[in-house]
């Protein structure tokens, strides 16, 4: 069941019987409420809030990323302009527009969903509230202008706002420009919006979670102590939009404290966040996002498997076939081949006795194999370096039955991933390539000795290569052991 929009339509005493004529011959009663502007708050929970006062309607800023986040100009009270406005922001944009025709919300509308003459609308609108956020907004959302451009246009809408109400709605959007460009926040103008007592709920908490955000694209750099906080304040968050009866907010909101506490090791805490998360989406019949928590929820079920809870492999194989039942890999392929990457590694993974963990093994293969067909090495070196290396190393812990030729199957996958993880690009990755080949190397079958030298001296480069990439003292050791065992074996081999 869709979550239902709420529009609070506040209107002077003087205009209600005028109003009231207009919206009741159409079925808004579930939706729309009608107040007495002396007795409401524009800040009172309900997501959308228009005013009616002096023979014009007044729209104000969609806090519960709604609708498009425009702000609409005054406009004439009559009943194609207001039902439009109502329609519209309840997501019937066709009725919109067919009961508008002819009112000023028209053009506008036709406007801001044509995408080809964003502008022409604004045209007339020039020097009124909210004309130079709206040109922020076209410059970024519609027409895709350079940073540098996107920027200046932002902070004009900024400097030109008189209110901080309005204010605070540029800032928002511009924050949300900045994350996705890489470019800090203006934390201080922020904070200073922010301060002010009069700033109503719905901005004041729409921008701590533009903050927020910016924090949890840093938060590995943090610690534990910067993740406990920002978990607390996302929860404050959380408890104030769903008092808002905004539940996809929540679901977000839901989904970055699972990470949070993920990270720092809270497995039950974090399947409980994403399992409510999961269930808003659920609700709303939002597939798509449902699969996206899924895969989140499997990754999680992976960790915490590893960790030493062994039974939830067999959760995270269940939550990527829930993926699976949603995505089609025509329409998704990169996602599709990254699942069955994962479960290849998640089926290898599983702790069985002898018999199933034969046939764990072949579905791992089959798994790997068809990451593999979109993952070449042409298209998608990196990602086609990772499947091949995790496709090497489950290839040296497969039980022997299942291929004759696993150990020789893994130099090759680990030579094809060590050609593309190099010590310039991936210096780490590289180094546990270089790792993971010594240790199938020891594994691999020798012709003559001959041969047997050949490999002797390849994995005494591999080793000292090691030892040249890496400070990690795990790393080191291994290394070293592997060079004593060469060594070692190699005084044999001249001595016979």
């Amino acid at each position: 069941m869709n979550e239902m929009k709420k529009i609070r339509l506040a209107v002077n005493e003087s205009e209600r019987d005028q109003v009231l004529s207009i919206v009741n011959e159409f079925p808004l009663e579930e939706s729309l409420e009608v107040v007495s502007i002396n007795d409401t708050l524009r800040d009172s929970g309900i997501q959308v809030y228009l005013e009616v006062r002096s023979g014009s309607i007044y729209s104000f800023p969609d806090w519960f990323n709604q609708s498009l986040p425009f702000l609409f100009p005054k406009l004439p009270l009559n009943k194609g302009n207001l039902v439009g406005l109502l329609f519209y922001h309840l997501g019937l944009v066709e009725d919109a527009l067919a009961v508008s025709a002819g009112a000023e919300i028209n053009a506008i509308l036709n406007g801001l969903l044509n995408g080809a003459n964003q502008l022409n609308w604004l045209d007339r609108y020039q020097g009124e509230i909210g004309y130079a956020h709206n040109i922020a907004i076209i410059s970024y959302y519609y027409t895709l202008d350079g940073v540098e451009q996107i920027q200046q246009s932002f902070h004009q809408a900024v400097a030109k706002e008189g209110s901080t109400f309005l204010k605070a709605y540029s800032l928002k959007h511009e924050s949300v420009f900045k994350q996705e460009a890489g470019l800090p926040l203006d934390e201080a103008l922020i904070n200073e919006v922010l301060a002010d007592a009069e700033l109503h709920d719905s901005a004041r908490n729409s921008l701590r979670l533009e903050l927020i955000k910016a924090e949890l694209s840093q938060i590995e750099l943090q610690g534990i102590s910067a993740a406990a906080s920002l978990k607390e304040n996302l929860g404050s968050l959380c408890t104030f939009y769903k008092s808002q009866n905004s539940s996809l907010i929540v679901a977000d909101l839901l989904s970055e404290m699972s990470g949070i506490a993920a990270q720092d090791g809270n497995f039950t805490e974090s399947l409980s966040y994403i399992n409510q998360a999961i269930e808003i989406y659920q609700q709303e019949e939002l597939d798509m996002l449902c699969a996206e928590l899924y895969t989140k929820k499997a990754g999680i079920l992976h960790q915490w498997a590893k960790g030493g809870m062994s039974h939830f492999y067999q959760e995270a194989i269940k939550a990527f076939q829930e993926v699976l039942k949603t995505i089609k890999q025509s329409d998704f392929p990169y996602w599709f081949a990254d699942i069955h990457h994962r479960l290849g590694v998640l089926y290898a993974e599983m702790p069985e006795e002898q018999q199933k963990r034969s046939i764990w093994a072949a579905v791992s293969a089959t798994s790997f194999q068809e990451a593999l067909t979109f993952f070449t090495k042409d298209e998608y070196p990196f990602e086609y370096a990772a499947v091949c290396h995790n496709y090497a190393t489950a290839l040296i812990n497969y039980p022997a039955a299942v291929k004759t030729d696993n150990i020789e199957k893994a130099l090759h996958y680990f030579n094809e991933s060590l050609a593309i993880r190099t010590a310039e690009e991936l210096p780490r990755e590289r180094t546990v390539t270089l790792l993971n080949y010594l240790e199938a190397s020891w594994e691999a079958s020798n012709i003559n000795s001959m041969m047997e030298k050949v490999r002797l001296d390849d994995m005494r480069d591999k080793s000292n290569e090691v030892l040249s990439l890496t400070e990690e003292p795990e790393m080191i050791e291994r290394a070293q052991q592997h060079l004593a065992s060469i060594e070692e074996l190699d005084n044999q081999l001249s001595n016979a």
